[in-house]
């Protein structure tokens, strides 16, 4: 069985035959009604060549529960039952009527099915600590009803030679009662830095109400949108002074306590409530090209950084030069100004007269 073709009318389902080009509700004079599954007779299921989605190799893998145990997770791979289930049925063919639940399943020794046992054996393990040894009452443990599981998620199986190699370890038992999900409070922000959490103030109700109008714009996401709101309440608690602007280095600062800062930079520049202190990464640059030359050359060049840097109104006018431009200018200029010093960067190439 090779997989079937999709429908060339709708692009959706697959052909209803191997020999058409259609679906059923696409086929001329349709739609039509499937017929049953030829395997196991479902009628509102139809996929193709006359079998539903279940029963079909190459139609999407379904999960379900077990055929057996009704434990959820099984898959049509393992013809409907769990792996437990597929050992249950290899050492107990037998097939008859359970005597705890009364339907017809894989019985083994005592007469009872996989489901009803396990579900006794749980409760015989769940009472051992009280007495050293208790009978096995299938009956009674099934009697007000039976706790459903997932499938596949019981004792992992160890080979024989691994079992044989391990050292024996102490007795495992299962606690008496079944321990909470979350048995301690959720680890928050606070807790994993030892600080009180930021309280909410009229201002940080405000800068918040930025950050929801900042997202609703930019498309955030609703995880970004709660860690933003965070980091501008721990801003607000940490500012210096009674100031309205926030100091980009502050703000720089939430780094380090697992914050990020690019978002609280983004809705405070928008709302022009940031000063932006930092200092430029071409004005550090600069500083170390000119570091070793003499103080009045290095006078004259500092005017000249900052006419280029940030333009000058005055005679001879000048617009800001980006700092790609400021680089290339400085390390052409820098072989002639101190000949022995090494160029700033590669691109800098000597000139013929400084280097005879």
């Amino acid at each position: 069985m090779s997989p079937p073709r999709t429908c060339t009318s709708c692009g959706a389902k697959p052909v209803a035959r191997k020999t058409l080009r259609f679906c059923f509700d696409c086929l001329p004079g349709g739609p039509h009604t499937p017929p049953p599954c030829r395997k196991c007779g479902v009628d509102d299921d139809y996929f193709s060549a006359g079998l539903c989605s279940r029963c079909h190799q190459y139609a999407p893998q379904p999960v379900d529960s077990c055929a057996e145990c009704h434990a959820w997770g099984a898959t049509r791979t393992h013809k409907w039952l769990c792996h437990a289930c597929i050992g249950w049925r290899n050492a107990h063919p037998t097939t008859a009527r359970c005597g705890s639940c009364r339907h017809t399943h894989h019985v083994g020794r005592g007469g009872w099915c996989r489901l009803c046992w396990r579900h006794g054996a749980d409760a015989r393990d769940a009472t051992r600590h009280m007495r050293p040894y208790r009978p096995l009452d299938v009956v009674v443990a099934n009697r007000d009803g039976q706790q459903l599981f997932f499938a596949d998620m019981g004792r992992r199986h160890v080979p024989r030679r691994e079992r044989i190699s391990m050292p024996p370890g102490p007795p495992r038992r299962r606690p008496p009662n079944q321990l909470d999900l979350f048995a301690s409070p959720p680890n928050t922000w606070a807790s994993r830095h030892g600080v009180p959490e930021p309280a909410k103030t009229a201002r940080s109700n405000a800068l918040e109400a930025l950050v929801r109008d900042h997202a609703s714009r930019h498309g955030w996401s609703g995880n970004r949108v709660l860690r933003t709101r965070l980091a501008m309440r721990v801003l607000v608690s940490r500012q210096r002074g009674p100031s309205e602007l926030f100091l980009a280095s502050d703000v720089l600062q939430l780094g380090k306590l697992d914050l990020h800062a690019a978002p609280i930079l983004a809705v405070l520049s928008e709302a022009g409530l940031l000063q932006d202190d930092r200092v430029p990464a071409i004005v550090d640059w600069f500083d170390r090209q000119i570091s070793e030359l003499p103080p009045a050359m290095n006078d004259e060049l500092r005017v000249w950084f900052e006419v280029l840097h940030h333009g000058s109104t005055t005679a001879p006018r000048s617009r800001p030069r980006s700092p790609i431009t400021i680089r290339l200018r400085l390390n052409w200029a820098m072989p002639t100004c101190a000949p022995g010093q090494q160029p700033g960067t590669r691109r800098c190439v000597r000139s013929p007269a400084t280097t005879s």
